[in-house]
């Protein structure tokens, strides 16, 4: 781990049905992050791994087995193009 620069925790808290919850997230970097940056970067994947999840949830995209890259390209693009429609 020589090229370590930066580690931070984050703290995630939600609410559901009035219960509320947390739970900590590590992350790691090669980067010196300042806490603003490691958490505006934290949240750009958090929000890249919703669509990844709405994705497999709705329209089990992990499941398609489409072999041809065009096709698999072209459904990809339709479910995102339905998610945002809905």
């Amino acid at each position: 781990m020589e090229n370590l620069s930066c580690v931070g925790p984050i703290r995630r808290q939600f609410e559901y049905k009035g219960q509320t919850s947390g739970e900590w997230h590590y992350y790691i970097s090669s980067r010196k992050l300042t806490a603003e940056e490691l958490l505006r970067r934290a949240r750009l994947e958090w929000s890249v791994e919703s669509v990844r999840w709405l994705l497999d949830a709705h329209f089990g995209e992990g499941f398609c087995r489409v072999e041809d890259e065009n096709a698999r390209q072209a459904l990809n693009v339709v479910r995102k193009i339905a998610l945002i429609v809905v």
